[in-house]
């Protein structure tokens, strides 16, 4: 019965030809010269291979099905990563560590490892330890114990590790629709995810976010903390001291984002000859409205424009966080207050929000 086993995991070597994919490492090789292409496999073929599995090697789980598309080196080094079904030939799989896209580690845990058999095999560590996802010749994909694989592979000779090489650097990080993160980020109040875009796999320990406001909301996600979600009140900001390691390198950053300030309207609802408007925060023009329009609920008409942003750069709030409004030249009567805020949540610059509030003059 091995032996069969062995015969179909080595049938590939008499009927294969190669044909050329516009296929690289990480780092640029081209590997397209070892990739080859073989006749798919036929229903009775892959019953056969699935019983086979089953009576052998029971204690394995199938999560993909028997196929020619693609091998173990093209699952572990290509596919595993997001790229195509790729049957992928010795040495192309060394090329991937050769011009060091992956760098050899003593680390033999955490996931997203490539692992290489002395018996031309290739692996992919998974969250849990001795565990790994394999794909064994034409036959399926498959998680299991990391020696529980076909003896041709030698899985009790020493096994080679290897790591992403990508320096942890933290400057390409992006939050929501993919914008940019900056040193300092403005955004609307409520959820925002963020990512640090760094492989999973090129980290040798978990991100450390460290965000300095305990009441702002964060939970770290994705394998290393490479993701997270953090939330934001009203004119709320958090601070993350950030810190990675990978096997390239490491990196630090301090990002800070703050929540677009909502306002409170100070007076009562009838207010006479001066108008009162506090703020969550005013430590930055760009969470506060650019301007108030009042407005006449009788006739529509626009009756004052009050520049929000000029009074930000002439530093004309009071230490309560307070701007005052003369309106005792206005005519009396139930008005329309106009709040135009900059759109945070957005990649186009210019576009604005508006939020109203009403107010009554009185005599």
């Amino acid at each position: 019965m091995k032996k069969l086993i062995k015969i179909s995991l080595l049938l590939f070597l008499f009927i294969c030809h190669s044909i050329a994919f516009a296929q690289t490492t990480p780092n640029g090789t081209n590997v397209s010269g070892h990739v080859n292409y073989y006749p798919e496999l036929t229903q009775n073929e892959i019953d056969w291979i699935n019983n086979e599995q089953q009576n052998v090697y029971p204690n394995v789980i199938k999560i993909g099905e028997p196929t020619y598309t693609y091998n173990c080196h093209g699952n572990a080094w290509i596919r595993y990563d997001g790229g195509g079904d790729y049957w992928l030939t010795t040495p192309g799989d060394d090329q991937f560590w050769l011009d060091n896209s992956y760098v050899q580690t003593s680390n033999t845990t955490g996931e997203g490892l490539r692992v290489s058999y002395q018996g031309d095999h290739s692996a992919v560590t998974t969250s849990t330890p001795g565990v790994c996802s394999f794909k064994w010749g034409p036959w399926g994909r498959y998680i299991h114990n990391t020696t529980n694989v076909p003896s041709l592979y030698q899985p009790n000779n020493p096994l080679t590790y290897y790591g992403r090489c990508v320096n942890a650097n933290l400057q390409n990080m992006t939050y929501d629709w993919g914008n940019t993160v900056n040193t300092v980020n403005f955004v609307s109040s409520g959820g925002h995810n963020v990512y640090s875009n760094i492989p999973s796999n090129a980290l040798t320990s978990p991100i450390n976010w460290n965000p300095n406001n305990s009441s702002a909301y964060f939970s770290p996600s994705g394998y290393n903390n490479t993701g997270g979600t953090f939330y934001l009140g009203s004119g709320q900001s958090v601070t993350f001291f950030m810190n990675a390691s990978g096997y390239c390198g490491s990196g630090s950053r301090n990002p800070t984002f703050t929540a677009q300030s909502g306002y409170r309207i100070y007076s009562s609802a009838n207010v006479k000859d001066v108008l009162y408007i506090g703020f969550d925060n005013i430590e930055h023009k760009e969470i506060l409205p650019t301007a108030i329009n009042i407005y006449d609920d009788k006739t529509g008409n626009e009756e004052l424009s009050v520049n929000v942003s000029e009074i930000f750069e002439k530093k004309q709030f009071d230490s309560e966080k307070k701007m005052a409004i003369d309106v005792k030249n206005l005519k009396r009567g139930v008005k329309i207050l106009n709040f135009i805020y900059p759109k945070l949540d957005t990649k186009e610059k210019g576009l604005v929000e508006r939020k109203s509030d009403r107010i009554i003059l009185v005599d």
